[in-house]
């Protein structure tokens, strides 16, 4: 636990010092919104060290990292012939008292301080004190897993018969579990991820532990069960042949699935073929040669959810989730996925994601955030929203939104931009988003295609945003995050959300 902690401080002190350093006298006026973007970006660590880390702990960094990371860009320091009598405090110190779920403060030197807004929850009461959300999966005594720190009560099954394969509780004591019909296999536990061989035919169920609940998916094997025997049709001259033994009728697929739906890019893989109900055929003497099979047909997966005071209603998997491009949400082709979100949706920190493509979908809660095409049609767009009530009456020095680049459709640079938006909320949906109210700052940068891009941290400049902001004396502040052209089918990007592993954050300078 005392190195989670190390990794999550050393985490928020490369926010701080990637915001731009605070000096004694009043600084310039920071460069207009495209000149800033255009400056190169600090990463959280190596690429090829982010890539190999498990997701429950991509946030970690090295020791060594972190303090490089934290140190304030003031140029070399000078080495004098003896040791320092009192070396001067050059890295900036938390300020305990004031931390929060979401919210850490540090005192630079001068006095000045940097508040760091994070998009999501970083931090759980345990014992009357803060500890870092820790997503990892442990087994209990009595067989059940859960994680090991989590703002909301997550359990998922050990295997063998269960009702529920999992379930999570809000703080409001509503229930969200995944309805599972059957026995289930001992799970392998990965980090925050827990995989179930064989859950279904031809399928494993993946259950990812988030921030706010968890996330289900059934991934193709691609073992397709093979079908019954064809009983040859008896002739006049022998007795019929003895009927099979009656087997369970196969789970009907969901209607809206005409096509297996392929996963939305976070690796590489093939497009799921797609499934075609078999015609009634008059049984031949042998039987003719089959096509390879496609991903088996198989059940959705289904939420129910239980309010207290309320019947239970059921939340079915909607195939729409998983349009996009191959390897968007797994390895293998996605058969079914549901999200199951407890956190607070009435409050801030919020993030979304609209698409052009889903009117009745309520995206938040979902470990990405995502905005552009994949195919020059489809278009997402994502919000995030803070309490910036505090800063009222603060004079701002800098400001930077970190975010966490899993994916892009390609490694060529696409541009995104960053607008200043009304507030939005669980409710938010395509048709019915509010207009941005201009752009703020844009970006080329693009991570998280493959070696030659690998998944990053990407930084923009806000502060003139921000400013805005607290001289309107605004209680809480929003933008949208949007593709340059939204009809490019290369500007597909995924971002980690407050839910996922690499929260975003927005850090604040302000003067003493």
């Amino acid at each position: 636990m005392l190195e989670r902690s190390g990794a999550t401080l050393g985490l928020l002190l490369s926010l701080v010092a990637a915001i731009v350093p605070h000096q004694p006298n009043p600084p310039a006026p920071p460069a207009p919104p495209t000149q800033q973007a255009a400056a190169p970006t600090q990463q959280a660590g190596p690429p090829a060290q982010q890539a190999a880390t498990p997701p429950a702990q991509q946030a970690a960094a090295p020791p060594a990292e972190q303090a490089q990371l934290a140190a304030r860009p003031a140029g070399p320091e000078p080495h004098p012939p003896g040791p320092p009598a009192s070396p001067p405090q050059t890295r900036p110190t938390e300020l305990l008292d004031q931390r929060s779920e979401a919210g850490t403060v540090f005192r630079h030197p001068d006095g000045a301080r940097t508040i760091v807004l994070s998009g999501g929850p970083i931090r759980v009461r345990r014992d009357g004190g803060w500890v870092p959300v820790d997503l990892s999966l442990r087994r209990d005594p009595d067989g059940s897993v859960r994680p090991a720190a989590a703002p909301n009560t997550l359990w998922l099954s050990g295997g063998g018969q269960s009702a529920d394969a999992a379930a999570v509780r809000g703080a409001d004591g509503t229930n969200t579990a995944l309805a599972w019909d059957g026995p289930l296999p001992a799970p392998r536990l990965t980090g925050n991820r827990a995989t179930y061989p064989g859950a279904r035919p031809g399928a494993d169920l993946v259950i990812e532990a988030t921030r706010t609940g968890f996330v289900a998916t059934l991934e193709s094997t691609g073992r397709t069960p093979a079908p019954p025997a064809v009983t040859p049709a008896p002739t006049p001259a022998s007795p019929p042949a003895a009927a099979p033994p009656a087997q369970a009728a196969a789970p009907m697929p969901d209607p809206t699935q005409a096509a297996a739906p392929a996963p939305d890019p976070a690796e590489a893989a093939p497009p799921a073929p797609a499934v075609q109900p078999l015609a009634a055929q008059p049984q031949p003497a042998q039987p003719a040669a089959a096509a390879a099979p496609g991903p088996p047909a198989v059940a959705p997966l289904t939420l129910r959810v239980t309010r207290p005071g309320a019947g239970a209603d059921s939340l079915p998997a909607t195939p729409q989730l998983m349009a996009g491009p191959p390897g968007a949400l797994a390895t293998r082709a996605v058969l079914s996925r549901v999200v199951a979100n407890a956190g607070n949706q009435l409050s801030l920190p919020f993030d979304t994601t609209v698409q052009n493509t889903l009117s009745t979908i309520d995206m938040s809660g979902d470990p990405d955030i995502r905005l552009g095409s994949y195919d020059g049609t489809v278009v997402a767009r994502s919000f995030l929203s803070w309490d910036v009530s505090r800063l009222r009456g603060q004079r701002i020095i800098a400001a930077t939104l970190r975010l966490y680049s899993s994916w892009s459709a390609s490694c060529q640079a696409r541009g995104w931009e960053v607008w200043s938006t009304p507030p939005v909320g669980p409710a938010t949906r395509w048709t019915n988003q509010p207009p941005g109210d201009r752009a703020w700052v844009a970006s080329t940068d693009t991570k998280g295609h493959d070696g030659h891009c690998q998944p990053g941290w990407t930084s923009v400049d806000l502060t003139d945003l921000v400013r805005t902001w607290v001289e309107a004396g605004a209680s809480s502040g929003t933008v949208v995050l949007r593709a340059t052209d939204e009809h490019d089918p290369l500007s597909w990007k995924r971002f980690s959300s407050g839910a996922g592993p690499n929260v975003p954050a927005l850090g604040i300078t302000l003067a003493p």
